[in-house]
């Protein structure tokens, strides 16, 4: 075979690879994941491995781009999650509600032990539980019960 076509071979095949890596959603995936990672702290991907509920190897298999190394398929369920991670998805959609949300995001705060996050999150169900016990201090019409009881004189 000819150089010339060898040439030519070669470049019809590095063109179907680059097209298929460009059009590949799990590529453009991977993309993603690496640029969010790479513009964080270090560490962070220990704590997005954790937040996935994964090992870190995982993630490090959900970032690979080169052909010779092992990749994971990044699940729609825990794409999903990866943005909330980076807090991508925008506003939140509501309120915290449940003690699973509460951790995760103590969780994400850096500097935080796994001690500290326990005991917050044991004083913030304890204050929740408390405030669900306290009977509503507004009154019917919506205003705030006045700081002191009005008396009426007497005469």
């Amino acid at each position: 075979m000819s150089s010339y076509f060898r040439e030519v071979r070669d470049r019809k095949i590095r063109g179907n690879r680059e097209y298929r890596i460009m059009s590949d959603p799990q590529h453009e995936l991977r993309i993603y994941l690496q640029q969010e990672l790479a513009s964080r702290p270090h560490g962070t991907k220990g704590q997005l491995a954790k937040f996935l509920g994964v090992k870190p190897d995982a993630v490090t298999r959900m970032t690979n781009t080169d052909p010779g190394k092992e990749t994971r398929a990044i699940q729609a369920h825990e794409f999903e999650r990866i943005r909330q991670f980076f807090n991508d998805a925008g506003a939140p959609a509501g309120p915290i509600r449940d003690a699973a949300e509460i951790q995760n995001m103590l969780e994400r705060i850096e500097g935080l032990s796994q001690t500290n996050v326990e005991t917050l999150l044991s004083m913030i169900q304890q204050l929740r539980r408390v405030s669900a016990a306290e009977p509503s201090r507004n009154q019917p019409d919506g205003q705030s019960e006045p700081a002191s009881v009005h008396r009426e004189s007497t005469p």
